[in-house]
This record gives structure tokens, C-alpha cells and sequence, in this order.
């Protein structure tokens, strides 16, 4: 058996408001609390209070009590998270939805972007081959010309030149 502090009324207070003090019990219980405590510090202390006393064990029943109340509690607590995992899930799924549709639309700005930037890039390295085409004919032109008007001096200053008679040896 336990030994356990015990809530016990000696004298209750009859017809007065809870507020007001109730009278002090003339026991050895009363006097042995007043002489540890003092009554300034727990005046209801004294009447209600009994020190000592050896309550029972708990019976089958209360016990049983007992265990269902824990189970009950538990089962509510259990029931209460459950509800909340679903809202967690429910909110991470609509979540997610909103991510994959903000995603899809940037893919599609993003394709018709690129799409301007393909015919932009074709177009400049079409541009560029014509550039190149045309700077290489106009180089080669200018080679060609320079060329012809070579052959075309020499010949002219052969003819133009006066002949000179062959060399004689000396002798």
C-alpha cells in the first residue's frame, strides 16, 4: 500500500461564499500543518488536508478506467494527426500542380523565344556567306585585274622599246 497526501474535510465551511476563509479545525492535523506552514501562508490548508493517511490500491476497474481514457486519448491524438498528414498532402499535391503549370508555360514562352532566335541565327550566317562570297569575288577581281594590267605593260613596253643592235665581243 502507498502512502499518499489525501484531501479530506474536517469541518466544511456551511453556507459560506467561497471567497471568505473558512473556519480553522482544532485537531492535531490542524495544529501540525499551522506549526510547519503557519496559517498566514495556507489558511484552507489546515481544515482539508490530512497527513499520513494510507489510501488503497487502485481496483481492477479503475485501472480499466484508466486505460481506456489513455486509448481514447491516444486514438484522438492519432486521428488528430492523420487529419493533418491529409492536409499536408493535400497542400503539397496542389503545390506541385501549380509548380508543373508555371513550368509549362515557361517552356512555351521559352520555344516561341527560341524560335525568334533560330531565324536569327539563320539569317545571320546567310548573311555572312554572302559577305564572304562577296568579298572573295571582289578580291579575286582585283587580282585579276592587277594581273592583266601587268601582262599588258610588258607587252607595251617590249614593243615601245627601240631594238639595239646584237653585242659584238671585243677583241
Amino acid at each position: 500500500m502507498r502512502h499518499r497526501l489525501r484531501l479530506v474535510a474536517d469541518n466544511p465551511p456551511s453556507n459560506v461564499p467561497f471567497s471568505a476563509p473558512p473556519p480553522i479545525a482544532n485537531n492535531t492535523t490542524s495544529a501540525l500543518a499551522a506549526q510547519t506552514f503557519g496559517e498566514t501562508f495556507f489558511p484552507y490548508a489546515p481544515q482539508f488536508v490530512s497527513f499520513g493517511e494510507v489510501m488503497p490500491d487502485p481496483t481492477r476497474e479503475e485501472f480499466d478506467a484508466k486505460l481506456a481514457t489513455v486509448e481514447a486519448r491516444t486514438e484522438t491524438r492519432f486521428v488528430e494527426l492523420s487529419g493533418k498528414i491529409d492536409r499536408l498532402s493535400d497542400s503539397v499535391t496542389a503545390l506541385a500542380s501549380g509548380v508543373t503549370n508555371q513550368l509549362t508555360d515557361i517552356r512555351r514562352e521559352v520555344r516561341s523565344e527560341n524560335i525568334f532566335t533560330r531565324w536569327t541565327v539563320v539569317i545571320a550566317v546567310v548573311t555572312s556567306l554572302i559577305g564572304a562570297v562577296a568579298a572573295l569575288w571582289g578580291t579575286q577581281g582585283n587580282l585579276l585585274a592587277a594581273f592583266t594590267a601587268g601582262l599588258t605593260l610588258r607587252t607595251e613596253t617590249k614593243e615601245a622599246s627601240p631594238t639595239l643592235p646584237p653585242a659584238q665581243p671585243k677583241r
